[in-house]
């Protein structure tokens, strides 16, 4: 009797071997669940021809069996593998190389966070030195070149620390802009003075100074008190502001003709050179500077010394009586006559009121005074108003930078080029000398050469006659009648000397 089946129980182990068996005689339907083992398959016995599409799935492969020991090249292909079919454990440790993966076989859903280290990435040829691999919009990066060379106007402001940002020294060329200098009025402290058409303390008096080099005008009804303040903006570094006060009021200062009321800065033309006015070269120039005054619109400008080339911005205070940062940008004027040497080479004005002969357009070339437009606030219409500035900047470009501060020493130097008040103890200044029979001289030395030969106010304690002699802008000079027989000490008892533009 023939035999139909045989159960396993009743064949012996190893009966059966490769011979017995015709060869494609055993399909996956006959193989029960991890019947077929490693130990079992010869070295790159199967091929992509023995293994039909779908016949492989997970659970008859047992955990390690496959290695690439096992796989002939190309062996398998995504028709033979169920999906998901595969999983990490049926895969021996370095089983699977290059040449098991087909071309694009991975992609990022199949990568791991950090899986790719910098040895698995590219690093071109001997034509890639020094050069870096960059993305390209979705097409296959490049390896480009970076110079060190930036390129020109590359780095802005923005790319530079803060302390790059205010290593150039001597761009501002606004003297006292930390308005810390007050020779003036600063004796026994912030001092006050009263400017209106009455005093005649406008403008050209020596007094019309709240700190150094920052001169004022009331031309008009109303009267504005100067002087230096305390009041400044928190944590910049500053100490003191100047300040002017509305004392009397003009309500109509807006509508009259010819009034003003404005703070001025005269820049010495060696200065403001750099900007290389009244030429093809000409360059912009940036004002930047700290505000505490009533909100509004305020008008300042810009001219040369012939005041008919003038250029009018508008600035806003926003909120009222709070430390505000104002930056105005003005560009470079290609025309004009602009002074070179020790005249004003600029001229800026801050308008706090003026009237209609001096009302104008802002943001254009004019060649009249025009310090305001039609939105001006009326400073002068309240009384006790008060406009405080500090942090004054004026600068080549059309980015403000950090304000320069600079050392006292410094600061009291560049003043005293234009203003120098001696500081005489008890009255007690330089001695008149005997220099000849019947005459006495005096000499006064600069601590700096002044801009010009200045004009001077000085007392003596006694005598008479007293001659100034040649003053230059380095010592003043005076004679007076005294013969050697005079028995009485004269000297200077008080000295100021004035070289403003």
């Amino acid at each position: 009797m023939g035999l139909t089946q045989v159960s396993t129980d009743g064949v012996k182990n190893d009966a059966i071997t490769k011979v017995k068996i015709p060869a494609n005689q055993i399909e996956a339907s006959e193989l029960a669940d991890n019947a077929v083992d490693t130990n079992a398959i010869q070295d790159d016995a199967v091929t992509q021809d023995k293994i039909a599409a779908g016949a492989v799935n997970t659970p008859e492969i047992a955990t390690n069996a496959i290695n690439s020991d096992k796989l002939a090249n190309n062996s398998v292909d995504a028709n033979a593998i169920q999906s998901l079919a595969v999983t990490s454990n049926k895969i021996t440790s370095g089983a699977i190389n290059n040449t098991h993966i087909g071309t694009g076989a991975i992609n990022g859903d199949r990568l791991t966070d950090e899986t790719v280290s910098l040895a698995k990435l590219p690093h071109g040829d001997g034509s890639s030195d020094g050069k870096f691999l960059r993305a390209n919009n979705g097409a296959d990066p490049t390896f480009e070149t970076v110079s060190t060379t930036p390129a020109d106007g590359s780095i802005t402001r923005a790319k530079l620390s803060d302390n790059v940002k205010i290593a150039v020294a001597g761009r501002n060329m606004i003297i006292n802009g930390a308005c810390r200098i007050s020779q003036r009025l600063e004796t026994g402290g912030n001092n006050t003075a009263i400017l209106n058409d009455t005093n005649n303390n406008s403008g050209s008096a020596w007094i019309a100074y709240p700190v150094d080099r920052f001169v004022c005008w009331a031309v008009g009804g109303g009267a504005l008190t100067i002087q230096r303040s305390d009041d400044v903006p928190a944590g910049k570094g500053f100490s003191n502001s100047l300040m002017m006060t509305c004392s009397t009021t003009d309500t109509d200062a807006l509508t009259q003709g010819s009034t003003y009321y404005i703070l001025q800065q005269r820049i010495e033309a060696y200065n403001t050179n750099r900007l290389s006015m009244g030429g093809t070269g000409a360059k912009s120039s940036t004002l930047s500077f700290w505000v505490k005054a009533p909100a509004g619109t305020y008008g300042v400008h810009i001219s040369n010394n012939a005041q008919n080339r003038v250029y009018l911005k508008e600035f806003t205070v926003s909120a009222n009586q709070t430390w505000e940062y104002i930056t105005v940008t003005f560009p470079g004027d290609t025309t004009g006559t602009w002074e070179k040497y020790t005249n004003s080479g600029v001229q800026i004005n801050w308008t706090l009121a003026a009237g209609t002969n001096y009302q104008g357009t802002a943001n254009q070339w004019a060649t009249s005074w025009d310090s305001h437009t039609s939105n001006q606030f009326n400073f002068m219409g309240t009384v006790n108003n008060i406009f405080r500035m500090t942090g004054i900047q004026y600068e080549v470009g059309t980015e403000a930078t950090e304000f320069e501060h600079k050392q006292i020493n410094q600061d009291n130097a560049d003043c005293q080029r234009y203003f120098y008040k001696h500081k005489i103890t008890d009255s007690i200044g330089p001695y008149f000398m005997q220099y000849h029979s019947s005459h006495k001289f005096v000499h006064d030395w600069f601590p700096v050469e002044m801009r010009v030969a200045p004009s001077a106010s000085v007392s003596y304690n006694d005598g008479s006659g007293h001659t100034s002699y040649k003053i230059s802008p380095s010592h003043f000079k005076a004679y007076m009648g005294s013969s050697y027989t005079d028995g009485s000490s004269y000297r200077l008892s008080s000295a100021s000397y004035n070289a403003e533009l």
